[in-house]
C-alpha cells in the first residue's frame, strides 16, 4: 500500500473509530448497527492507536523511572 493510500485509509478509519468510541455503547454492537465488520474495525483501531502512539512518542520522549515497592512490585513515575 502506498503512503497516500495508507494516509487516506487511516484518516477514514480514525473518524470511524472516534465516532464509535464517542457513542458509549459496546463496540461490537456499534459495528453491527453501522455495517462495519468487527475484525476490520478492531484491525483499524489497532492501526490508529499505533499511529497516534508513534506521533506522541516522537513529540514527547518516554523517560520513565521505576521504584521498587516491597518484593518485586514496581511503580512508574515521571
Amino acid at each position: 500500500m502506498d503512503k497516500i493510500t495508507h494516509e487516506m485509509r487511516l484518516s477514514k478509519w480514525t473518524t470511524i473509530v472516534r465516532e464509535c468510541n464517542n457513542r458509549g455503547i459496546p463496540k461490537k454492537e456499534w459495528c453491527a448497527a453501522n455495517g462495519v465488520h468487527n475484525k476490520q474495525f478492531f484491525y483499524w483501531q489497532r492501526r490508529v492507536r499505533e499511529e497516534v502512539f508513534q506521533e506522541v512518542k516522537n513529540i514527547v520522549p518516554l523517560e520513565t523511572n521505576f521504584a521498587q515497592l516491597g518484593n518485586r512490585q514496581f511503580v512508574a513515575f515521571a
